[in-house]
């Protein structure tokens, strides 16, 4: 459907942004970012576009980039939506800055339950395992069942270097490698 959204209007940059963002699901990178780009070149002044954009450079292994776009989609956009700062944290925590992410995350009013495990991974990172603990056990409150094993089937990471990084770090704060 997305594809025949982008034949039926190719001057709607939505259009593009949604087949982008079914491609990065799918780990076509390339092929996202190529659409992405496309949808930008329509309408680069659309803060939440940027702000997913981002979101996708920090799957691809670019948490730098990530994060400055992040900060250019909340001067567009100054009212932050919370998913805002859920990206930019996630953009931290895998550009190694984890107090920065755990600052940004405290930032929600309510977090989701990526940004609490993204706090715990942070909290594991600065070897405080007691606040690792304490977010992981908040996580499973309402992520009943989740597991390492879960997290690695929906993760989509170019570079295997940050999906293993990003793992270990959840695995040593404490969440469960699987369930039967």
């Amino acid at each position: 459907f997305a594809k025949k959204a982008v034949e039926l209007d190719p001057d709607d940059y939505a259009n593009y942004w949604d087949l982008a963002f079914i491609y990065q699901g799918m780990r076509r990178f390339d092929l996202a970012q190529q659409l992405f780009d496309k949808a930008i070149r329509l309408d680069g002044n659309d803060a939440d576009l940027l702000a997913e954009v981002a979101d996708m450079h920090t799957y691809v292994g670019e948490p730098d980039r990530s994060i400055a776009e992040l900060h250019r989609a909340m001067r567009l956009n100054p009212i932050v939506p919370e998913w805002y700062r859920w990206n930019l944290g996630w953009a931290y925590f895998n550009a190694r800055q984890y107090e920065a992410a755990i600052r940004e995350l405290d930032k929600m009013s309510e977090p989701t339950g990526h940004a609490i495990l993204i706090k715990a991974a942070s909290y594991e990172m600065l070897h405080r395992h007691a606040g690792a603990e304490g977010q992981i056990r908040r996580y499973l409150e309402t992520n009943t069942g989740y597991s390492v094993k879960l997290l690695k089937q929906r993760m989509a990471f170019k570079k295997p270097e940050f999906e293993q990084h990003w793992l270990s770090a959840v695995r040593a704060a404490g969440l469960p490698e699987a369930y039967d």
